[in-house]
């Protein structure tokens, strides 16, 4: 590692591949539609937003990981850091 190193933060793929993104977006659109029928049968936006954001806020912190850049003449070579701060 050299002093051209820039870490940043950035969003891991969703474990699981293609199979855990469609299992996300199944989740996610799901939520949505109980949103969806929250606001139209009682009007409850607190109640709809609440159980779309706050997993969305879950998962969003649980994708993001720090990431170190190596910067070399070959290109940018991605390494991925634990949370001590060690390369995985």
């Amino acid at each position: 590692m050299t002093r051209d190193d820039v870490t940043v933060f950035c969003t891991r793929a969703v474990p699981g591949g293609r199979i855990g993104r469609l299992v996300l977006a199944m989740w996610l659109s799901g939520m949505a539609g109980m949103m969806v029928g929250l606001l139209l049968t009682f009007g409850n936006i607190f109640g709809g937003m609440v159980g779309l954001v706050l997993p969305m806020l879950w998962f969003g912190r649980r994708m993001t990981k720090r990431a170190r850049y190596a910067v070399s003449p070959a290109g940018v070579r991605e390494v991925w850091l634990d949370a001590k701060g060690e390369p995985t």
